[in-house]
């Protein structure tokens, strides 16, 4: 069981940190485009996986010993870890894995895709430019026959879809909830995110910020 670990970028690319202590965020030094948080089991260093593009799209990886990010060869356009396992996305939609004994990106087969989404029990999914969602098996990326997405989000409490009418669907685990807004307005998803736990979170492209409360 881990506590925790909250991280966020502003519009201008600084970066913050969720202080559980004194309840707000504190700004952490350097400017990155992107940050991917998840568990980390690999050293003491890192009892956490936390990782960032910067505007440039280089990758980089936090160091807990000297709470730095640390640039790590390799260049891509998005990124998502989760149990210790890191994927990305290069600008032409080419997926790679991170191999920790080899502190080195490896590209697998398949796709391309825009966006990829590593879930817990190393399952991973991913999403091309005309909604076909595809999932990792065999050292492959396979294509399923889900058209029409335009966000995936991955965690314990399943796999979520945000579709291209404005729908959101759920499959694997266990389903039901409902998603409540504050202030109220119309839903369409820009962004799903899945926690570790049961947490299900949502940006709509209002920006509004939704969190999913289960019956």
């Amino acid at each position: 069981m881990q506590a925790d670990q909250i991280w966020g970028v502003s519009p201008s690319g600084s970066i913050y940190r969720f202080n559980a202590k004194n309840n707000a965020f504190g700004r952490v030094t350097g400017t990155m485009a992107q940050i991917a948080v998840g568990e980390g089991d690999f050293d003491s260093c890192h009892p956490y996986e936390i990782w960032a593009l910067d505007s440039s799209q280089l990758t980089y990886r936090y160091d807990f010993c000297t709470s730095k990010f640390v640039s790590v060869a390799g260049s891509l356009a998005q990124i998502s870890t989760r149990a210790g396992s890191t994927w990305g996305v290069d600008s032409a939609g080419q997926v790679y894995h991170y191999n920790l004994f080899d502190a080195a990106w490896e590209q697998i087969a398949g796709g391309p895709v825009q966006q990829i989404v590593a879930g817990p029990d190393y399952n991973v999914w991913g999403l091309d430019a005309s909604g076909r969602v595809y999932t990792y098996a065999d050292g492959i990326i396979d294509a399923t026959a889900l058209l029409g997405v335009e966000q995936v989000g991955v965690g314990a409490y399943g796999t979520w879809f945000a579709a291209a009418n404005g729908g959101v669907y759920h499959i694997e685990g266990p389903g039901g909830g409902t998603f409540i807004l504050a202030p109220m307005g119309p839903i369409q998803a820009a962004q799903i995110v899945v926690g570790c736990g049961t947490g299900v979170w949502m940006i709509s492209t209002a920006h509004h910020i939704y969190t999913l409360v289960r019956p």
